[in-house]
């Protein structure tokens, strides 16, 4: 018996997107990525076409948290002496099975023995004693986890024809694990495209998309849905629940994204966006709720009060959203008023990379790096110098990597001016670190405020070099106050 692990994914309407979210929800290292891929919104244009879902790539072949393959049914057919040895033989090695088959012939769907319907299904178990395996799918109008004989799923596997399998073939992922680089600037573009509709298929120009040119995205298919319902109170549409529970779980998206963001600084808390997203999800829940309810019934004169909500939802939105836009920073707490902008760096280790000099390291943007040479011999000096004298108080220093590329042992040395000695102001040795990926790990220096100072020299004397190298993203020199004990070398 082997089961890979699961969890209830955060999005379940459709089983594609569900599938591959209870797997990387698993790991907290995929979180950030999910909060970045599940942002914008799309919808097709044909007026009686309502498969409102989330924009963006394959996200199965795009993923980078799964090994991602692909193998044709008849690769399978002629490799493996039945169908049960190749799923086992898949899971033993970790992969999680996506296929389709015929949920005519499986008791846990609502289809079953009722309507021949070729339909997802996922199998990440199985258990040799009774012959039954773990599958997940929305079986019955809900995203479940299930125990499914095999003699089943073997009927339901043979049970169609080629041409309806638009997999084409049986997919497999397996998780891994890396870094994944957490970027508010590309957060604030995505919320922007939404926020003013852009259309997609203009920004990317994917020529296999061609057909998404007319398409609804972002925050206007409110005007789709809104459209709908005067269609059903014309008698032109039929209901169709999917697209207001995709609106409930996007906002429920929006919703962990500001939680996110208010936790890791890009966002201040004292706004209460995450609050107020939660409420708009409620919204969102209730929403879809009362449409359920309307569909059920058919109590037409409801539906009035129900497009009155969805105008209202979709302001309260674009209020939210532009709040959001608004007060995101991307600066990772690297503040402004940074002295080490007004500085001429510069370092007796540079990299051969000319993208990466000692200048970087005052540029608020976290991906602009200070490299070392390869392998450098130590001490290495990384040396600020004003043209007027300063006074600061504060060192932060921003490094990624740490474990792997950051500095460990150094001194800080101050002097006024060419004609005196260098004064050492702090050291530090084994300086402990937590990541080894692109989480920011910030090392904060506390001082005296130093006045009068023209020169500050970081004394490099060990590093961490497994990539025969070491890397400062950012140094941020600061004056914090004006009251604290000013001390003139």
């Amino acid at each position: 018996m082997k089961e890979l692990p699961v969890t209830t994914p955060l999005i379940q309407c459709y089983p594609y997107h569900a599938n591959l979210l209870s797997v990387i929800q698993n790991h907290s290292e995929a979180f950030p990525w999910i909060l970045d891929n599940y942002l914008e919104l799309e919808m097709p244009d044909p007026p009686l076409d309502l498969r409102l879902d989330f924009s963006g790539p394959s996200l199965w072949k795009t993923c980078p948290f799964v090994y991602y393959q692909r193998i044709e049914r008849h690769l399978v057919n002629t490799n493996w002496s039945n169908l049960w040895n190749f799923i086992t033989q898949c899971i033993n090695n970790g992969n999680y099975i996506y296929l389709l088959v015929n949920h005519y012939h499986l008791p846990v769907s609502r289809y079953y023995h009722n309507n021949k319907v070729i339909h997802d299904l996922f199998i990440y178990g199985y258990d040799e004693q009774t012959g039954m395996l773990k599958v997940a799918d929305n079986f019955n109008n809900k995203y479940t986890y299930e125990y499914v004989a095999y003699k089943d799923i073997k009927q339901a596997y043979k049970d169609m024809h080629e041409e309806d399998d638009w997999v084409h073939g049986i997919e497999l992922i397996r998780y891994r694990s890396r870094p994944f680089c957490f970027d508010p600037l590309a957060i604030k573009e995505k919320l922007n495209r939404y926020l003013n509709s852009t259309n997609l298929f203009f920004h990317f120009r994917i020529p296999a998309e061609f057909y998404k040119l007319g398409w609804y995205y972002g925050i206007s298919v409110y005007d789709k849905l809104f459209n709908h319902l005067q269609l059903i109170i014309e008698g032109k549409s039929g209901y169709d629940g999917r697209p207001f529970h995709v609106l409930y779980e996007h906002k429920t998206i929006l919703h962990q994204l500001c939680n996110f963001l208010e936790q890791q600084g890009h966002l201040p808390e004292h706004y209460h966006l995450s609050l107020q997203f939660k409420e708009l999800a409620q919204q969102t829940l209730l929403l879809r709720n009362h449409y359920i309810k309307i569909s059920m019934t058919n109590r037409l004169n409801m539906l009035d009060s129900l497009m009155t909500k969805i105008k209202q939802i979709k302001a309260n939105e674009q209020l939210l959203l532009s709040q959001l836009i608004n007060n995101l920073s991307g600066h990772n707490g690297m503040q402004e008023n940074n002295l080490a902008q007004a500085a001429i760096i510069t370092s007796n280790s540079t990299s051969l990379n000319l993208k990466y000099p000692p200048s970087n390291l005052a540029i608020p943007d976290i991906n602009m790096a200070y490299l070392s040479d390869e392998q450098p011999t130590f001490p290495v000096y990384i040396e600020f110098s004003w043209e007027q004298p300063q006074a600061f108080n504060l060192i932060r220093i921003k490094t990624r990597f740490a474990l792997s590329i950051g500095i460990t042992d150094f001194v800080v040395e101050l002097r006024r001016d060419q004609k005196t000695d260098w004064k050492k102001v702090y050291a530090v040795s084994n300086l402990p670190y937590e990541y080894n990926d692109f989480n920011i790990e910030t090392t904060e220096i506390k001082l005296p405020v130093m006045t009068n100072i023209k020169k500050l020299r970081f004394t490099i004397l060990h590093a961490h070099t497994v990539w025969n190298r070491f890397e400062i993203n950012w140094i941020g020199i600061y004056d914090t106050t004006s009251c604290a004990e000013n001390i003139s070398l």
